[in-house]
């Protein structure tokens, strides 16, 4: 899993691997380490769209699990699945998921050569 920050926008990169994962219910996790401590980070399939901080130092992500299951059904594609985190005195936090297609753009390559 990759995350970049830019300004008021994160993007978060999923392997398939990951995505199936995080589809069949578990949490995925992610640890950056600084020189003022280690950041945690977890991304997880809920109700709605939320950024939580349950304990100090670990960040949560919540991606609305019945929108997000809809937009995985039609994989490969290349587009991602945006949240937009309201964030007070400031413009909205957008994030987008997106899955590596890479994977099963090779699988269908390969069978369809070898049809």
């Amino acid at each position: 899993m990759k995350l970049q920050l830019e300004g008021q926008s994160a993007r978060v990169r999923l392997a398939e691997a990951e995505l199936d994962r995080l589809l069949a219910g578990d949490a995925l996790r992610g640890l950056v380490k600084t020189p003022l401590g280690a950041w945690a980070w977890s991304l997880v399939l809920g109700g709605e769209a939320s950024l939580a901080r349950p304990v100090p130092g670990e960040w949560r992500l919540t991606a609305p699990e019945a929108d997000f299951r809809a937009f995985t059904s039609e994989r490969p594609r290349r587009d991602g699945f945006t949240l937009e985190l309201a964030v007070p005195d400031s413009a909205p936090l957008q994030v987008r998921l997106e899955v590596d297609v890479r994977d099963s753009r090779r699988r269908q390559v390969a069978s369809a050569g070898s049809g």
